[in-house]
């Protein structure tokens, strides 16, 4: 709630284009904001049913909630044009939010908390989600600045190379972080001292031996890569492109030793 409101304030003091969200009527930032909270009321259900070791739950709630929501999300803005686009993100939502509270109420039930444990449960969530939260800006952050330091140097032709190639690679790195949260942080979480130290060791194997590999053929094959999902000029970013994916293991490393931290 707090972020749809945060977010409905921001658009209605800058208006949609001063976002960057395209020339559109302020009201339509109200659909925007409610898939805002579609969109965290499922990250809450998808976190129930990891915590309970659903991932059968998790894989049919986003795949369903994936289909629907691309299907009619692609049927407003091809029947009304870009005026629906923020409709369109909040039937995509609410699709996948609606996929995930169906499924978790089917899973495991209704949730009771008693106010003594919640009132516990926020101070803990506060003290701790406030350093997370700031490691995640910093983490962020790094990649809006890099553009910022790019342009002076090398023009903004070099800073789209940059980021088109970024798209790829961050998108990699989100998906098997998603997997490793589904999986690997769920054992650590509930594992003996004796596998904190043995999971990180296997899991650190896993990941070289399935992303090393990748990461030599990604890089032999980006020239080819990116004219086939851009278009032929951007080939010249195929040495961004190289240097990310190894970047990008060297971040899923550092990923199991920080669900330990966690």
């Amino acid at each position: 709630v707090a972020a749809a409101v945060i977010t409905l304030v921001g658009i209605l003091t800058f208006g949609m284009d001063g976002l960057g969200l395209g020339p559109l009527p302020r009201m339509q930032g109200v659909p925007l904001c409610l898939g805002v909270a579609f969109a965290l009321l499922q990250v809450g259900d998808l976190a129930v049913l990891t915590a309970y070791r659903a991932s059968k739950a998790i894989a049919v709630s986003t795949a369903v909630g994936a289909i629907l929501g691309a299907g009619i999300g692609s049927a407003l803005v091809f029947q009304f044009g870009y005026s629906a686009i923020t409709t369109a993100y909040l039937t995509t939502q609410a699709s996948a939010s609606l996929a995930a509270y169906a499924l978790r109420r089917r899973q495991i039930g209704a949730l009771a908390f008693p106010p003594a444990a919640a009132t516990k449960d926020l101070r803990l969530l506060i003290g701790n989600g406030v350093a997370i939260a700031l490691s995640t800006v910093v983490g962020s952050g790094v990649q809006l600045v890099m553009p910022l330091l790019i342009q002076p140097i090398s023009g903004l032709g070099t800073v789209g190379l940059f980021r088109s190639v970024t798209a790829i690679t961050v998108g990699a790195v989100g998906i098997m972080a998603i997997a490793l949260s589904r999986d690997y942080y769920p054992s650590v979480a509930t594992s003996s001292p004796q596998g904190l130290l043995d999971l990180p060791r296997e899991q650190q194997r896993l990941l070289l031996a399935a992303c090393v590999p990748l990461v030599i053929i990604g890089t032999l094959f980006a020239g080819p890569a990116l004219r086939l999902v851009y278009a032929p000029e951007f080939a010249t970013a195929s040495t961004f492109f190289g240097l990310q994916l190894v970047g990008d293991v060297l971040r899923l490393t550092s990923f199991t030793f920080a669900y330990v931290l966690l």
